[in-house]
């Protein structure tokens, strides 16, 4: 009988698409591995996301919210109660041998509630926050190592760094690249959702900064007024909305503003240099580290940059000037392209498999 894995988590406008984008990623690398794969996800966004994947998912909210969030909102602690009173019945029929949850509302009763449904819980984290009381943590951000898990989760499996990335299938054995000597198309990417209008911001600095310069930009699936971006389209601006391949479109770019999500790998994996921003406190460990060791340009958050805080603006032109050297962007590309090997999904895989045979030997 296959292996069964339940993936919890969601996406929507208010929550943005990260999570819901990498899960599906590794439930991938599951499926081609022999598992059967089921999810349980809150909103429509997310779930409708997961399904055009191609996987079973348990939707609870089946229409999106009319409400617009001005920011990102990843829920509240009284929330969960009532969470695992709907995912219960969905757990019990599916027996999964894993959950792994993704997710930034979590707490310790949480936790404890889940683990009642599976043999092995998983947790994907980012922050290090406190010793959550799951079977193993997954953090496959490349400052992971820095977090200080050492403190924590002395008798858990810790799958830490860039050796696990999840990076998609289409971010794997892609060509070496070659810095050109001038800047011709510039890539815009907030990832799935920008309550804030970011692309709009960047946009505007870009024609300013580079008007010869042909700028793709990215509209993500949870963006608000989709379909306003379509006039704005020209010969020196091409819309994408919700492209099906990034790295086709990355492979064009010569440089690249983004969120310092996930995107950020896939960039690098692609060799496209990058100025990153912070679009929510969680990416700044990340763009920071990357940053420090040469890999991005870091041009700070994003508020000060929508309210055209002077320091900030200058700050952008001189990490902007920056990328205009092309020995300087080469040396960026090298560095950026040795970050991944394209393994780290199937890693994650084998080390779950690897933990529930120890499991059944220790019984």
């Amino acid at each position: 009988m296959n292996k069964r894995i339940t993936f919890i988590t969601h996406g929507s406008k208010q929550l943005g698409m990260g999570h819901v984008m990498r899960c599906c990623s590794l439930a991938e690398a599951f499926r081609q591995n022999g598992w059967e794969v089921f999810f349980i996800s809150k909103f429509y966004l997310g779930g409708t996301w997961i399904k055009q994947k191609g996987f079973s998912v348990e939707i609870l909210e089946k229409q999106e919210p009319k409400k617009q969030c001005q920011n990102f909102d990843f829920g509240k602690e009284e929330e969960l109660e009532p969470d695992i009173e709907w995912m219960s019945p969905f757990l019990q029929e599916q027996n999964p041998d894993v959950i792994f949850l993704d997710s930034y509302n979590v707490n310790t009763w949480f936790f404890h509630r889940l683990k009642e449904f599976t043999k092995c819980l998983v947790y994907l984290d980012d922050l290090a926050a406190w010793d959550y009381p799951v079977d193993m943590i997954l953090n496959p951000n490349v400052d992971a190592e820095e977090k200080g898990y050492t403190q924590f989760h002395k008798q858990k499996k810790r799958m830490l760094g860039s050796k696990y990335s999840l990076l998609r299938e289409e971010f794997s054995s892609l060509p070496k690249r070659k810095a050109k000597r001038e800047i011709e198309n510039i890539l815009i990417t907030t990832g799935a959702a920008d309550p804030q209008n970011m692309t709009g911001v960047f946009l505007e600095l870009c024609q300013k900064t580079s008007p010869k310069s042909v700028c793709h930009l990215i509209i993500g699936n949870a963006f608000q007024k989709q379909e306003e971006w379509k006039n704005v389209e020209s010969d020196r601006i091409r819309i994408y909305q919700s492209p099906k391949a990034m790295s086709e479109i990355m492979l064009q770019c010569d440089m690249a503003i983004s969120a310092g999500g996930s995107t950020v790998y896939e960039l690098a994996a692609c060799g496209v240099p990058t100025l990153a921003f912070l679009y929510s406190e969680n990416q700044q460990g990340v763009v920071e580290y990357l940053s420090q060791r040469g890999y991005l340009g870091n041009i700070g958050d994003y508020k000060l940059l929508r309210q055209k805080d002077k320091n900030a603006l200058e700050h952008f032109s001189l990490q902007w000037n920056e990328m205009m050297n092309q020995k300087k962007r080469q040396f960026i590309i090298e560095k950026q392209q040795s970050l991944f090997d394209g393994k780290g999904r199937n890693r994650v895989v084998k080390e779950i498999d690897k933990f529930l045979e120890t499991m059944i030997a220790d019984r």
